[in-house]
């Protein structure tokens, strides 16, 4: 019960910090994924075309706003590279010459993509920094992080009742709640929830409001455990019936501990 207790405490406190700015990454016992929302840029490699290649990077580490120094950079840890229509998310397939320690210009990132990319690209965190600070806390002995992902702008699928959006949030996590704007009126369904596989309510459960500005904010003031495996899952949105129009900017937090890697 008093674990149960502080971890509600923590959840609300953070949740309570939703959109703001926090300089620590670590505090109090728990990771601020919002941290490790880091951002680099490519020195070079690439191609000038889709596939499998490489990219190096300027510096083989990354300095979040407390001063911590830490390498993000894993076969474990989605990255989102390029700008506008050209950006996407990948999983690189190899990381070398990363960490602390390492020359500048040497760490190198391997990955399929679809786009081109190169020289002066920017990569940053392609889970909102939750996944690398997930890898961290485990690095460290293990530990709880506190995460929040803003998803932008989702179009609602109209062949069907669920949309997969391309957000990545945890597979396994307290849920801490969710938020949601209509951008455009939803048509056709009468609801709808977020969430992720095996837990299509997760985070906000029968929405109904469906016109544009409007929307629904859900705090899980007695937040359940949803364990479906380890890495990274899509968000889903879960209509009652397929739209047939609509978009929603959605936005999701909750908490995640992190097992010692040693």
């Amino acid at each position: 019960m008093k674990k149960l207790l502080s971890l509600v405490a923590v959840i609300a406190f953070a949740a309570s910090a939703f959109g703001q700015v926090k300089a620590a990454s670590f505090e109090a016992g728990v990771y601020y994924a919002p941290s490790y929302k880091y951002r680099v840029q490519v020195y070079s490699g690439g191609a000038t075309a889709g596939g499998a290649y490489s990219i190096v990077l300027f510096a083989p580490t990354v300095t979040l706003s407390d001063g911590r120094v830490v390498n993000p950079f894993s076969t474990s840890n989605p990255i989102t590279i390029g700008q506008g229509a050209n950006q996407e998310t990948v999983t690189p397939s190899a990381v070398s010459g990363c960490g602390v320690g390492q020359p500048y210009r040497g760490c190198t990132i391997t990955a399929t993509f679809s786009n081109a990319h190169g020289k002066g690209d920017t990569i940053t965190s392609g889970t909102s920094g939750w996944a690398e600070a997930v890898a961290d806390a485990a690095n460290n002995g293990g530990g709880n992080v506190y995460w929040e992902v803003d998803c932008g702008v989702i179009t609602l699928s109209t062949g069907g009742a669920t949309t997969t959006s391309t957000c990545l949030v945890p597979k396994t996590f307290t849920d801490g709640g969710g938020s949601v704007r209509v951008t455009t009126t939803i048509t056709t369904s009468a609801s709808y929830s977020l969430g992720i596989a095996s837990a299509t309510t997760g985070f906000v459960s029968a929405c109904t409001s469906l016109t544009a500005g409007l929307g629904c904010g859900q705090f899980q003031a007695a937040p359940g455990s949803v364990a479906t495996g380890t890495g990274t899952g899509a968000l889903l949105i879960t209509a009652n019936a397929a739209a047939g129009a609509g978009a929603i900017h959605a936005k999701v937090w909750g908490y995640t501990a992190a097992q010692s890697s040693f």
